[in-house]
């Protein structure tokens, strides 16, 4: 029972992401719409597995999201709801009433769940992977945080904080958390084998995320994508991108890119080169991804989009616990 709780979590957080905002909180564009996503993979024999799934995702002018998950007879539907502000999430499985505290920081996943709104920061994200080593491993910096002003980079390993040693993101979080906003604080950073000090000024959470550009977004977005297909960032650092323009997707105006990964021969075991292609479509006016396609020879073809996109406020009731519900510690 304990391994099918942490897979079922696992699968949660992981569906949780899809058409989401990427790490910030976004006020003032509430809209509704049905999140689907396909799996197809192409067997030798020419036969397919398609697996899709759906769901009905929410979010209110407060930033506040809800997901209804239709899972399966043995969990019963479920709602997910997703308070950055408050730096709450909520499971509620409408089967049986009950409502538990979800922390997804606990759960393996590709991408952080939103940062609360206020509190102390730096602005750096991470790739929620397996270490190698002691300290945790920066994924991005977001535009014009202390990070990026400090030069962190990407790669580099964040070993200590005012001389305390980093155990995990969970640590350096909690510390960083504790610490009174414009406070100076001394890192030491781990790049390429050469130690680094460094001396940044916390800024508060709301801000630094608030203010990420909707193109840093975007390439994040994608960057958690590609990692989460078992890539390096030394491969991921050798593909190309294009440009695909701007379309409208129910209704809504998006920006593509199409990014190749060439994955040369020998890398994983494989014969022959191949190339992992992911397409992403943005919309910069909701901070969300409207359309994803990946495709990866090893794992098949995967297709995430949103349709019935509607931008109508939605009922406040949705994203607060059911007073009839009983909350499982």
């Amino acid at each position: 029972m304990k391994t099918l709780t942490i897979s079922f979590l696992t699968a949660l957080a992981l569906h949780a992401q899809q058409g989401a905002t990427i790490g910030a909180i976004v006020t003032g564009s509430p809209y509704s719409a049905l999140a689907t996503t396909e799996k197809t993979q192409t067997l030798a024999d020419g036969n397919k597995i398609v697996q899709r799934t759906a769901s009905m995702v929410y979010r209110d002018a407060e930033g506040r999201e809800r997901k209804e998950i239709g899972l399966s007879q043995l969990t019963g539907p479920l709602v997910v709801i997703s308070d950055p502000a408050a730096g709450e999430t909520w499971t509620l499985n409408q089967q049986n009433h009950t409502a538990r505290k979800l922390n997804l920081l606990a759960v393996p996943q590709s991408a952080a769940p939103p940062q609360p709104a206020h509190g102390s920061a730096i602005g750096v994200r991470f790739a929620q992977r397996e270490q190698t080593g002691p300290g945790v491993t920066v994924d991005s910096t977001t535009q014009g945080s202390a990070a990026e002003q400090a030069g962190i980079e990407r790669g580099d390993v964040i070993l200590s904080l005012n001389g305390q040693n980093i155990k995990d993101v969970d640590d350096l979080t909690a510390r960083v958390s504790s610490i009174p906003v414009g406070s100076r604080i001394a890192l030491t950073v781990d790049r390429h084998g050469t130690s680094i000090a460094l001396t940044l000024t916390t800024q508060d959470r709301a801000n630094v995320f608030r203010q990420t550009s909707t193109n840093s977004l975007a390439t994040l977005a994608l960057e958690r994508s590609l990692v989460a297909a078992g890539l390096t960032p030394d491969q991921i650092a050798k593909s190309t991108t294009l440009d695909l323009g701007t379309q409208t997707l129910e209704g809504v105006e998006a920006r593509g890119t199409r990014t190749t990964v060439p994955v040369p021969a020998e890398v994983v075991g494989n014969e022959r080169a191949f190339s992992v292609v992911n397409e992403t479509w943005y919309s910069p006016e909701l901070q969300l991804i409207v359309m994803e396609k990946h495709s990866d020879p090893r794992t098949g073809d995967t297709l995430f989009r949103l349709t019935q996109i509607k931008r109508a406020v939605a009922d406040p009731s949705l994203f607060q616990v059911p007073k009839d519900y009983t909350v499982q510690r």
